[in-house]
């Protein structure tokens, strides 16, 4: 039965230096690596052995394989000498008698054929060769220039960059194209660990709560009336830092930020005196100690703005802010600053670029400020009702 390759298994083959070209149901092989390989076999090595030792994996064929590629590869050079391996697919033998006139000339005009093809197959082999010693080759696989395209993306974004993140960079090649050489070339994003940072600082008993005014609908389409908030904490060079953000639901803008190194409850208060609202304004959070605080609580009756709070222990209502932490933690190399203040300009970089350039699929992929000005222009005069 005929061996069936997946897409990882041809690009890793297609990796290999002895492999011309690969296809779900055939390999080709190089001219230098056939020569090598008949080579060995004369000298002993078992056929098994000398694809083994040239860096294949060989459970990816069955039994007989091997020598049956070989054998194939004998009687090539024994009817049409050493350069008949120069034909990357090899050459097809009649399996039964051939002493008929009919099969003779055949035989003939399948030789001439072959070699009129041979003299075409030099002339690109050469083409070749000069292109790789300029560094220019060109891989036969039709999908390689589009695999360089989006490993290029990919490479910027850390190997952190999914399918849309690439879309959004390559316009106009189609998503599911992107989707499929991703799986074929071996590009997967890596996926951020779990945020353990939500233990920190639970409320003491005497602090208020609020119910949960948001509700999850995070669909909001009227900038500056709902906000979200959180904290996260970011290990560096030994040490901790502790981020607070707020974050318009609608936009996905971060309008206020604060880096400490201490939990303090300047962290939230610094964060919060930087709002510029107007009134009956939402803002969303979890019930930390931080923000059932009477101090959080005052200034946010000050700035006449309305408090809401998720389910205890529930994470999903304040979907944005996480979903945000993850982004930014997975794309900031901030582990390997050196003080605070290094840290703090790393994170103000970052956050200038995700609220100005940082295209965004769920907000037709334009960056948080773009779509403010958009929603803008489409809800003059609209309100969103959040209550």
């Amino acid at each position: 039965m005929r061996t069936t390759f997946s897409s990882k298994q041809i690009a890793e083959l297609k990796r290999n230096p002895c492999v011309f070209n690969c296809t779900r149901n055939s390999v080709n092989y190089t001219y230098e690596f056939k020569k090598r390989a008949l080579s060995l076999h004369k000298e002993g090595i078992p056929a098994r052995e000398i694809w083994k030792r040239s860096g294949f994996a060989i459970d990816l064929w069955k039994k007989g394989y091997f020598k049956g590629t070989l054998r194939d590869w004998k009687k090539v050079v024994e009817k049409y000498g050493i350069e008949g391996l120069l034909k990357p697919g090899g050459i097809q033998f009649d399996r039964g008698p051939n002493n008929t006139d009919k099969d003779k000339l055949k035989r003939l005009e399948l030789q001439v054929k072959y070699l009129e093809a041979e003299n075409d197959f030099l002339a690109i082999l050469r083409a070749k060769r000069a292109e790789s010693n300029s560094g220019r080759v060109k891989n036969p696989d039709k999908d390689y220039s589009d695999h360089l395209l989006i490993k290029e993306v990919f490479d910027k974004g850390k190997g952190k960059y999914g399918w849309r993140s690439i879309k959004m960079r390559l316009p106009k090649m189609n998503h599911k194209k992107i989707q499929r050489i991703m799986r074929k070339y071996d590009l997967v994003a890596k996926v951020r660990r779990r945020n353990p940072y939500k233990a920190i600082m639970k409320k003491r008993l005497e602090h208020r709560t609020f119910p949960n005014k948001l509700q999850r609908a995070f669909n909001q389409s009227v900038p500056s009336r709902v906000f979200c908030t959180d904290i996260t904490y970011l290990p560096f060079n030994g040490m901790y830092a502790y981020l607070s953000v707020i974050k318009d639901i609608a936009t996905g803008e971060v309008v206020a930020w604060h880096l400490s190194s201490g939990l303090e409850m300047t962290l939230v208060t610094e964060t919060i005196k930087q709002m510029d609202v107007h009134d009956d304004a939402l803002i969303h959070s979890d019930q930390g100690f931080h923000y059932t605080n009477p101090l959080f609580i005052k200034i946010v009756q000050e700035l006449k703005m309305n408090q809401s709070m998720s389910g205890k222990g529930n994470c999903i209502d304040n979907a944005p802010i996480e979903s945000f932490f993850g982004h930014m933690k997975d794309e900031l190399d901030y582990q390997f600053c050196k003080s605070i203040e290094e840290l703090r300009a790393k994170v103000a970089e970052y956050m200038r670029y995700y609220n100005d350039e940082r295209k965004q699929w769920t907000r037709n992929k334009m960056s948080p400020v773009e779509y403010k000005y958009y929603l803008l222009a489409q809800s003059i005069g609209g309100q969103e009702v959040c209550s």
